[in-house]
């Protein structure tokens, strides 16, 4: 199992955008993907 985390304390620095474009291109590549925004948006 490979687990690949982003974190960054400040705003704006692209961390779901980054997360979600991995995760779909492992998923296109035929591994098994689960994407947890754990980030609150608040």
């Amino acid at each position: 199992m490979v687990i690949i985390a982003f974190y960054n304390l400040k705003g704006g620095v692209g961390k779901t955008a980054s997360a979600v474009t991995f995760a779909y291109l492992a998923a296109a590549n035929g591994l098994k993907t689960l994407v947890w925004d754990l980030d609150p948006q608040v």
